[in-house]
């Protein structure tokens, strides 16, 4: 058992290295960049606003990320087809789109 604890803690461990550098804004709701684009006040929407931005789209999210300062998306759009999509943080715009 403290053999599968300890491979659970290392795992956890990578994961949060892994973790893109984010900062939260007073309230904790609204993640934003950290360093010089936190300096420039340029703020990332929060993922449901992402999501919202989505639905009106015609996508329906399954899993939302964050990953080299992009949100990283699965969705599926109105047409049932599986795609990839990243999308920017600071305006909600999709800037990149791979159907499964």
């Amino acid at each position: 058992m403290t053999t599968r604890m300890s491979l659970l803690a290392a795992a956890a461990l990578a994961l949060a290295a892994a973790a893109p550098a984010l900062a939260r804004d007073d309230a904790g709701a609204t993640p934003r960049p950290a360093g010089d684009a936190a300096a420039a006040g340029m703020t990332w929407k929060s993922p449901a606003e992402i999501i919202e931005l989505l639905a009106a789209d015609g996508y329906r999210v399954h899993e939302i990320e964050t990953d080299d300062g992009v949100y990283e998306v699965e969705a599926r759009t109105r047409g049932g087809v599986e795609v990839d999509l990243d999308i920017d943080p600071r305006t909600g715009k999709i800037t990149f789109r791979d159907d499964d």
